[in-house]
């Protein structure tokens, strides 16, 4: 019997990595199939919504041809003068070339009917009707379903003013059975899952595959059509309907341009869901076996890359460092002892004379700012071990303020310090955050060469505590700020370049983070941020 240990790190580490890239492989293949899952549905949708722009578009020029031929029978002279005869003869030469109308009339700015074709027996006065007024104020005028008096059939009316000097001096109208239209839907639906219906924005059913029991149930004040078309004026659109009585269905709508009237293609979820689910069920497996291969050739070229350069690229970083503090170390240091080799050989060629009081001086100064490198890099080398407690840092803040007044003073700069009340406790060393806010305020007055003011805020923020530190200096550009915190690099004259270095360090050592903004000749701005301490225990 083969028995596993996990005692083996590597083993563990093994095992690991394949049961969290086995877990990211299914977590991928899931959200790329339901990725492609609406991107089938989108597609659906879009099918859909193309037919009903294509369903409303021929109705739209089907109606719109209509309307210009009545337009075009409005210019003649015959409609103008209201020649009776000669109307009925326009009419009836207009009818052997669109035989789907069904009546053609005139009738003057009374309302009169002046002439009708091919029923020449002249109706009622046309006045109060909709399709006449609406006529005469020079729009023209689609409609319907009506009820043909004679017929009794269902019919559409198309109505366009007639001028005469310039004002509209009565109406041209035409009649079409509303089986027309019905037909010419049934002809252009080609796919059996669908339904297509045709409306008006009145809430009159014009069109359906089952017209009498769809106008028996259909609502039109109750309908999300409603809301879509009528309330919110929406032109297109698709949406969802559930309800006890019927399954649940995808509707797509356009509203037509030439007519108020809406399409509306019905398909069952059922139907619109087949598709993207067969596609997706057999893409799942597929994409499922694709993962599993790359998961394994992944996890094994990750192993071998990490045993062979592991231990390759530690050493080289460490290299690296410390030629580059070398290399830094040198050069800083190499200044001073110049200036100090530069003085000792002056003083030497005196030869028993006084020696001035600016050689030692200067000397002196040299050796003090080797002394300072030197103990700058102890510090970040190896910083004092310390007890971290409970620190307050408003109390921080507020003795760091203090202490820096003076030097403030000295070069005309005003420190505002603005702490919210109630700030939690930080778990750290006060002194040497002491020593991050002094760094941080003494680099903020020396940016400041003509006065200004340094703002210090604490505020908490989501269980952290937010340290700010703004100036009016001169800002640093873009290429200034990406090499802040880089060891010897300072934009000032006798900077060492290890301030920032050390109080970084110090902010990492807390776990806090530093974010910089600076923007030249408006100031800079440092933002500390600290995790809050528990503060039920405060």
């Amino acid at each position: 019997m083969i028995k596993y240990s996990f005692s083996n790190q590597r083993v563990r580490y093994k095992v690991i990595s394949f049961l969290m890239i086995f877990f990211f492989m299914i977590i991928m293949s899931y959200v790329v199939f339901f990725q492609q899952l609406n991107e089938e549905h989108q597609v659906q949708l879009d099918k859909n919504m193309h037919f009903v722009e294509m369903t409303a578009t021929y109705l739209d020029d089907y109606i719109n041809s209509n309307k210009r031929a009545l337009q075009n029978l409005a210019l003649t002279d015959a409609i103008k003068q209201e020649n009776a005869s000669k109307i009925t003869q326009i009419f009836q030469n207009y009818s052997l070339a669109q035989p789907e109308t069904s009546l053609h009339w005139v009738a003057n700015s009374q309302g009169i009917v002046i002439s009708k074709f091919p029923n020449n027996e002249l109706d009622s006065n046309l006045a109060e009707r909709e399709y006449f007024q609406e006529a005469m104020k020079g729009n023209p005028y689609v409609g319907g379903p009506y009820i043909c008096s004679q017929t009794g059939n269902e019919i559409i009316i198309i109505t366009v003013p007639y001028y005469r000097d310039d004002k509209v001096a009565g109406i041209v109208g035409m009649t079409i059975p509303l089986s027309e239209v019905q037909t010419k839907l049934t002809t252009l639906q080609t796919d059996q899952s669908v339904d297509v219906g045709l409306i008006s924005l009145e809430g009159k059913a014009l069109s359906h595959p089952d017209l009498e029991e769809f106008r028996k149930k259909f609502v039109f004040k109750d309908s999300p059509i409603y809301q879509r078309v009528v309330v919110s004026k929406e032109e297109s659109g698709y949406f969802e309907q559930d309800s006890v009585e019927t399954m649940q269905e995808m509707h797509t709508f356009k509203v037509l341009t030439e007519a108020p009237w809406v399409v509306i293609v019905t398909q069952p979820l059922v139907a619109f869901n087949s598709r993207a689910n067969q596609t997706g069920g057999r893409n799942l497996a597929v994409l499922f076996l694709l993962l599993l291969f790359l998961s394994w050739v992944i996890h094994y070229l990750l192993l071998l890359r990490d045993m062979s350069h592991a231990e390759k690229t530690k050493q080289t970083e460490k290299l690296a460092l410390v030629g580059e503090l070398a290399a830094g170390i040198a050069h800083e240091i190499r200044n001073p002892l110049t200036s100090i080799k530069g003085f000792i050989q002056l003083a030497s060629q005196k030869k028993g004379k006084d020696i001035p009081p600016l050689y030692i001086e200067t000397i002196l100064e040299e050796l003090d700012r080797i002394d300072q490198i030197v103990g700058e890099m102890v510090v970040l080398a190896k910083p004092a071990p310390e007890i971290k407690r409970k620190v307050h840092l408003d109390k921080v803040l507020q003795e760091t303020v203090n202490l820096m007044i003076p030097q403030a003073l000295i070069h005309e700069i005003e420190l505002t310090l603005e702490i919210e009340p109630g700030l939690p406790y930080v778990i750290g060393v006060s002194n040497q955050l002491k020593q991050v806010f002094i760094n941080l305020i003494k680099n903020a007055i020396e940016a400041m060469e003509h006065g200004g003011t340094v703002m210090i805020k604490a505020s908490r923020r989501s269980g952290n505590i937010v340290i700010t530190i703004a100036d009016t200096g001169r800002g640093m550009s873009q290429e200034t700020l990406r090499k802040v915190g880089t060891p010897f690099f300072s934009t000032k004259d006798m900077g060492t370049g290890l301030g920032l270095v050390i109080t970084f360090r110090l902010i990492q050592n807390h776990k806090g983070k530093v974010c910089i903004r600076s923007e030249v000749g408006v100031g800079t701005k440092f933002k500390i941020i600290f995790p809050a301490g528990d503060e039920s225990e405060q």
